[in-house]
């Protein structure tokens, strides 16, 4: 490989593993958003605050607070 093409190599993986962190950043931030959609579910058809926490891992204070 000459050095124009390794350092087109390189450049095409560094743009790669940024394409695929903001893709993880994303989907954690979408199943964040989606726990606390359900607990907030659970908690408006009365579960208790406990429970809630226990099925989602939230903290019981995050759960009070929505």
């Amino acid at each position: 490989m000459s050095a124009n093409e390794r350092l087109e190599y390189e450049l095409s993986l560094a743009v790669e593993r940024d394409m695929l962190s903001a893709l993880d950043a994303s989907r954690e931030e979408g199943l964040a958003e989606g726990v606390r959609q359900t607990a907030m579910n659970m908690k408006r058809t009365g579960l208790d605050i406990g429970t809630i926490a226990d099925c989602t891992g939230l903290s019981k204070e995050t759960i009070q607070a929505l």
